[in-house]
């Protein structure tokens, strides 16, 4: 089996420009002869975070099937250092919370939420 990683990277209007990325692991099999079509996947969570930006007290929400059960919420700079890490568990397909992260500096964060299937990133800024 083959892996290869697509990254979709996708651009929502909520209360201002937020991005977000969302990477998926494919397991192909050898030899490959898929085509286009057959690479959409409409099980990947929709990872939305609200107001953004804003003074740091952030809801997020999300609605994908395969991300129910245990996950890991993690706050990022943009140099990549471990700001803040909650372990969450995310009990039905559709799942909202909030974030408070006042404590931080004013500027350009990431939230990564991920699982043992799926990673998804979500620019943030606190201002």
């Amino acid at each position: 089996m083959k892996r290869l990683t697509v990254l979709i990277l996708s651009m929502v209007f909520v209360t201002g420009l937020v991005q977000a990325q969302i990477t998926t692991v494919l397991q192909l099999p050898d030899p490959c002869n898929l085509s286009i079509d057959q690479f959409a996947d409409t099980s990947n969570p929709l990872l939305v975070v609200f107001p953004n930006p804003n003074e740091g007290e952030f809801e997020w929400s999300i609605a994908a099937n395969s991300v129910i059960g245990e996950a890991s919420l993690e706050i990022l700079s943009m140099d990549g250092k471990l700001m803040v890490q909650e372990q969450v568990y995310i009990p039905v397909e559709s799942y909202t919370s909030g974030l408070d992260i006042k404590h931080l500096a004013k500027g350009f964060y990431i939230l990564r939420l991920r699982n043992k299937v799926y990673q998804v990133n979500y620019k943030l800024i606190l201002k």
